[in-house]
């Protein structure tokens, strides 16, 4: 039922009505919180992309940094470090492109910095 879940919120997440329900019902630390308790690695790839999807530039510019803002403050940060150490390849590579979506405001580049030991494992990445 959770991969059904987490699909069911990736298509809503594509566009910007269902980025703003996903947000305004409180869903972004649930989101967040599936990844470390998922087993199944397309689950955890599918939550990637819909915090993905949430951080994207929308043409609506307060609602996208309000957006990250939530997703930062759920701890996405650390979870997508964690997942830099799976042996998937694709998923650690996904979570290295979201981690530099969230870098280019300055409260991703803070929350990035913040991340213990996560600049050095970006950097060994190379």
């Amino acid at each position: 039922m959770q991969d059904i879940d987490v699909a069911s919120l990736l298509n809503l997440s594509k566009c910007p009505a269902g980025q703003m329900t996903i947000v305004e019902v409180g869903s972004v630390g649930l989101i967040v919180d599936v990844i470390n308790v998922v087993a199944k690695a397309e689950a955890q790839h599918n939550i990637v992309a819909i915090l993905f999807y949430l951080s994207s530039n929308n043409p609506d510019a307060s609602r996208s940094a309000t957006n990250q803002g939530r997703a930062i403050a759920a701890g996405t940060v650390s979870a997508l470090a964690a997942l830099l150490s799976t042996d998937r390849d694709d998923l650690a590579r996904d979570s290295i492109a979201l981690l530099s979506r969230i870098a280019k405001k300055p409260s991703g580049i803070v929350a990035v910095l913040s991340q213990s030991g996560l600049v050095a494992h970006l950097a060994a990445s190379l």
